[in-house]
């Protein structure tokens, strides 16, 4: 019986920042235009490529050596934040700018968790 070859943290790390990058731009473009035809595809979408985020980050931080961890809590919780503004569009396209707002500095500080650790 063969088994497949466990997966590096490499590709582990790409598969977080494409699913990122991809969850980034439906999320604008859900707050940009929540139409109301396209709820569902991006609400799928959204919610698929949230869970291959966490899986992907969680097996990256697994294979990963890192000393201190209180840094991950922050970023989980800009992925939730983030995961979340899709279904939220829809409900109060009246709030776009808030949101779109809210998705910027939620990245920012995503990313600054990333490089900077900072505990």
């Amino acid at each position: 019986m063969a088994y497949a070859a466990p997966m590096n943290l490499l590709t582990y790390t790409l598969v977080h920042v494409l699913c990122v990058v991809l969850l980034t731009g439906f999320t604008f473009q859900a707050i940009a235009a929540p139409v109301e035809a396209n709820r569902r595809r991006l609400s799928i979408t959204t919610g698929v490529l949230a869970l291959l985020l966490f899986v992907a980050g969680f097996g990256a931080l697994a294979k990963g050596e890192f000393d201190n961890m209180g840094w991950v809590a922050v970023k989980v919780l800009c992925a939730v934040v983030l995961a979340s503004l899709a279904p939220l569009a829809f409900k109060r396209p009246e709030r776009s700018g808030r949101l779109i707002g809210v998705a910027v500095v939620v990245l920012v500080l995503a990313i600054c968790m990333v490089y900077l650790k900072p505990f």
